[in-house]
């Protein structure tokens, strides 16, 4: 009562809304590792013919809201999708509690904890909740997380031996891969994202990506639009290219070399002219010895 009491709005909630918040006894905030599935708070807000309670940062979370009309429990994500969490806010409280509980079986090194705790959320919600345990609901979806290990404590002291290539790949991969390397693999940390972290990390991401396929609906030649719509293939840089030769009348007609670019004709001229002129030396030498004898 005291933590619901301080939130800005409890005054303006009515006595029988009041009675049901403090009798639900909801945790100021449950922790998995890096990760808070629940905070309560900041303040009460009445939106949409919802009230909003509290708030989750992980993957599954958003705003924790109290349906009016129904009693239910939802959780609000950044793009306003509501998800199922539990048919009362009493519900959702006990299994807060319940995972609570887990959460050393839920944070720990152990694969076999991760399955299990996930086996024991599975019944027990079931049991007292039937509908939040329908497949990709809040808890259900939740559940399968924590059996892969994505809420488990990444730190390399709490993921010693081969439990991190597990996460990634499970236990059976996981041998194969120590077997291979000759003993066991090296903890992997892994991260999760959350929408609204990956948006304001990537900011500009939309923009980029809209620039590019501007730029592609510009070209007006199909075939080149694999190139970012530019009309010609650019210039490899680094390649040396031989000079072209010249051509029509005063590049002598015809193509050039490839080492010196020179007009094939003309290297063809100068070639006859150099053997006529050693013909010529040779029978003028030969002329002058005739001339001796």
């Amino acid at each position: 009562m005291s933590s619901l009491g301080k939130l800005d709005g409890w005054e303006s909630l009515s006595p029988e809304l009041q009675e049901r918040m403090v009798a639900a006894d909801l945790p100021e905030s449950l922790r998995l590792d890096e990760y808070d599935l629940f905070l309560l708070g900041p303040d009460l807000i009445f939106r949409d013919g919802l009230l909003r309670f509290g708030y989750g940062t992980d993957a599954w979370g958003g705003e924790f809201c109290l349906d009016l009309d129904t009693g239910a429990v939802l959780v609000v994500d950044d793009s306003r999708t509501r998800t199922f969490v539990n048919s009362s806010l009493d519900l959702y409280a006990r299994s807060l509690r319940l995972v609570a509980g887990l959460a050393p079986a839920i944070v720990g090194g152990d694969p076999d904890g991760w399955e299990d705790a996930k086996n024991e959320m599975q019944r027990v919600i079931g049991e007292w909740d039937a509908p939040a345990m329908t497949s990709d609901n809040y808890w259900d979806g939740l559940s399968w997380d924590i059996a892969t290990g994505n809420y488990a404590d990444q730190s390399a002291e709490r993921c010693a031996g081969d439990h991190g290539w597990r996460r990634l790949v499970g236990p059976t991969e996981a041998h194969r891969y120590a077997e291979a390397l000759g003993g066991a693999t090296q903890p992997v940390k892994t991260t999760k994202l959350s929408d609204t972290t990956f948006k304001e990390q990537h900011a500009g991401l939309p923009t980029t990506v809209d620039r590019s396929l501007t730029e592609v609906t510009r070209s007006s030649d199909e075939k080149q639009a694999y190139l970012g719509g530019a009309d010609e293939i650019p210039d490899f840089v680094g390649l040396n290219k031989a000079n072209p030769a010249p051509s029509g009348p005063a590049g002598g007609g015809g193509g050039g070399l490839p080492i010196t670019g020179s007009p094939i004709l003309t290297i063809a001229a100068v070639g006859v002219l150099l053997i006529l002129i050693g013909m010529a030396a040779l029978w003028r030498t030969r002329r002058l010895r005739w001339v001796v004898k």
